[in-house]
């Protein structure tokens, strides 16, 4: 099995992902709410049923709700605006975000080589866990020691890679997994963990995601009430 992670900044790119082949769940910004759908699962896929899901999104939430919050600047949980990207400097459409000490869980219904993510405000609290059939088969997180600070890939109880990245900032974070996952464990310690822009595909993807064309969007659905995220009703607030 080979597992590489690879950073994009999004200084010159868009940062939504453009790649043919990727599925993008994308979670709109239609909804003016601080945070909402803290509690029921979310689903997506290319039917907006939960018989055709192509996975779901569940939150596993501590004294602050984790959830899906509004993407804007200086907004609860919002990722703070950085300096290594332009259009980027903050997360504008809704995002997902996993609080103190809770976990964003991702089930999908099918084997993944796959995963982006549009990484905000990063720290070193951060984590990504991967796994197959309930076995870990690699983690990427943040590690900080003295004034630096390293995104880790480790496969069992070895680090494969470490790239230096500017805390705080936010970038574009691609991961391929040769043999494959199909769950996503996003948790986080002291600090937020803020993700926009989910991608997936079924295959590697080596190219930069940013770029291309052809990549499809997904918009998930609250899988209490089969309603579009981009169209939540007021009853769906949990905070």
């Amino acid at each position: 099995m080979t597992v590489t992670t690879s950073l994009y900044s999004t200084t010159s790119t868009s940062y939504i992902p453009q790649y043919q082949g990727l599925n993008v769940i994308t979670f709109g910004n239609y909804e003016n709410k601080t945070g909402y759908v803290t509690s029921d699962q979310v689903y997506f896929g290319t039917q907006p049923n939960a018989a055709a899901a192509a996975g779901t999104i569940s939150f596993t939430t501590g004294s602050t709700p984790s959830g899906v919050y509004q993407g804007y600047s200086g907004g609860p949980y919002a990722p703070s605006p950085s300096s290594n990207n332009s259009a980027g400097a903050s997360i504008t459409n809704d995002f997902i975000a996993a609080q103190a000490n809770s976990n964003i869980n991702f089930a999908f219904n099918q084997t993944e080589q796959y995963f982006g993510a549009l990484w905000g405000s990063m720290n070193a609290s951060n984590e990504l866990q991967f796994y197959k059939n309930g076995v870990l088969v690699a983690t990427v997180q943040l590690v900080t020691k003295g004034n630096k600070t390293d995104l880790v890939t480790t496969v069992g109880n070895t680090q494969i890679s470490s790239t230096q990245v500017t805390a705080e900032n936010t970038y574009y974070v691609s991961v391929n997994i040769s043999g494959g996952y199909d769950s996503v464990v996003a948790s986080t310690g002291s600090g937020g963990f803020e993700l926009g822009y989910i991608s997936y595909a079924s295959t590697t993807i080596t190219a930069n995601p940013l770029t291309g064309s052809g990549a499809k969007i997904i918009t998930p659905y609250d899988s209490a009430n089969n309603h579009p995220m981009c169209f939540l009703e007021g009853t769906l607030i949990a905070t």
